[in-house]
């Protein structure tokens, strides 16, 4: 079944909001905090273009990346000795929201396509 892609591509996307949305919410708790640098994660474009092999951690038990979440790589947002923009931060969570909104409806679409296909 061909719309399977379709839901899996929705799935990762989730995966990539929420960790994004996560590493947004820890910039905004260290805004106060003098010399941190805020990140964000790399764009969910660039992690469906095919590139060089990635590691993988498959257990709990395995050493996770510094620059890296849940399998998803982040990347510094600021320059040296720049303050967070809080102002910044909470447009990339309306973003995100939306983001989630858009994702949560064509999965809701794609599901009532197949339950109506399933009925006939």
């Amino acid at each position: 079944m061909q719309s399977t892609g379709i839901f899996a591509l929705a799935s990762q996307q989730a995966k990539w909001l929420a960790v994004r949305q996560q590493t947004i919410a820890e910039n905004v708790s260290h805004a106060n905090i003098s010399g941190y640098v805020a990140k964000d994660v790399v764009p969910f474009k660039a992690m469906l273009e095919p590139g060089p092999a990635r590691l993988l951690t498959t257990d709990k038990r395995h050493m996770a990346s510094v620059n890296s979440y849940d399998g998803i790589a982040l990347e510094k947002t600021t320059g040296a000795g720049q303050q967070v923009s809080v102002e910044t931060e909470m447009m990339k969570t309306t973003e995100v929201r939306s983001q989630y909104e858009l994702n949560t409806a064509i999965v809701s679409a794609f599901h009532r396509m197949i339950l109506t296909a399933a009925k006939v």
